[in-house]
């Protein structure tokens, strides 16, 4: 259900997603975790085709950023959690085993990071 305060949510998060990309540039740790929240905020009201620019756009630069693997995980989980949701669920399997996979990799180099704790 979408209720004001989720209206103004998306409204103070587009605004905030655009200061943060003039002010730090798109790929920017601050600007993709804002851009994660505004897909976050789509996906709990249900505004699923609104939510995919957003996470796509988000998991596109955590990889091609430094961020470390549990970062990148979680991004790759929740945009695969949003395919499970539009039933493409081929497409969520692939992103959650890269997703398992990084973690794995993670956990046997010994980074036991957890999710965003660098935020």
């Amino acid at each position: 259900m979408l209720g004001w305060g989720n209206i103004d949510a998306e409204r103070y998060y587009r605004r905030s997603i655009a200061i943060l990309e003039n002010k730090l540039g798109p790929d920017d740790l601050n600007t993709i975790s804002a851009q994660e929240h505004l897909a976050a905020l789509y996906i709990d009201t249900a505004r699923l085709e609104k939510a995919s620019p957003s996470c796509a756009q988000a998991c596109a630069y955590r990889k091609q950023g430094s961020d470390g693997p549990c970062d990148i995980a979680e991004t790759l989980l929740q945009l695969g959690t949003l395919h499970v949701l539009h039933r493409r669920y081929a497409d969520g399997e692939l992103l959650f085993r890269e997703a398992f996979g990084d973690l794995h990799k993670a956990s046997r180099r010994g980074q036991r990071q957890s999710f965003r704790s660098a935020h």
